[in-house]
C-alpha cells in the first residue's frame, strides 16, 4: 500500500487524475468514484474506480441526469437536470470510507467535484471530523447551478473549510 493517496470524487473521464499521475508517476493511489462510469475514461494501474456516488450514507440514492453527461447530479433541483426518471445508483459514506482508508496515509489529497453534493459531504467531514484526513482539498462548488440560498451555505462552508484544510478551485 502506498503512503500517499489521491481521492477523485466525480471520476469523470478521469482528465484530474491523468492530470496528477502525469506530475506524480510514482507513489500515489487513485481512488476514483463515479456513478456513471463514462467509455474511455482515463486507466491506469494506479487507479481504482469504483462505479458509486460519493454521499453522507451508505445504499441507494436517485441520480438526476442533466443535458450535459458531465453534470448528472445526486441533488435534486440543480439547474439543467430534470427528474430522476427512476435512475437509482448506490452511494457510499464517503466519511466512513475516508476514515477507513486514509487514516493512516502520509498525504492524502483529494478532488471534489460533486454536481451540488459538495455542500452535504463536506458538511458531514467537518461534522463527523474525517476531513483532518484530507491535506488537501481540490474542489468544483455549484452553488450557482442550485436552489435559491446555497450562496449563503456555501460561503458558510468554505470559512469552516479554510479552517482545517488547503482548498484549491477545480476548473
Amino acid at each position: 500500500m502506498s503512503e500517499n493517496l489521491l481521492i477523485d470524487c466525480g471520476y469523470h473521464k478521469g482528465d484530474f487524475s491523468r492530470d496528477f499521475l502525469s506530475v506524480h508517476p510514482s507513489g500515489w493511489e487513485v481512488a476514483a468514484f463515479d456513478p456513471v462510469p463514462v467509455k474511455g475514461s482515463f486507466q491506469h494501474p494506479a487507479v481504482s474506480f469504483s462505479p458509486v456516488a460519493v454521499w453522507t450514507m451508505d445504499g441507494k440514492i436517485d441520480l438526476f441526469l442533466c443535458t450535459r453527461p458531465d453534470g448528472h447530479s445526486i441533488v435534486p433541483g440543480k439547474n439543467n437536470c430534470g427528474p430522476s426518471m427512476d435512475h437509482r445508483v448506490d452511494c457510499i459514506d464517503f466519511s466512513r470510507w475516508l476514515e477507513e482508508n486514509a487514516s493512516s496515509r502520509d498525504d492524502v489529497k483529494c478532488k471534489m467535484d460533486i454536481e451540488g453534493a459538495e455542500y452535504a459531504v463536506l458538511d458531514c467531514l467537518l461534522t463527523k471530523g474525517t476531513i483532518k484526513h484530507i491535506k488537501e482539498l481540490t474542489v468544483e462548488f455549484h452553488w450557482k447551478r442550485l436552489p435559491h440560498g446555497y450562496r449563503k451555505v456555501h460561503h458558510n462552508l468554505l470559512k469552516r473549510l479554510l479552517k482545517v484544510t488547503v482548498i484549491k478551485p477545480w476548473r
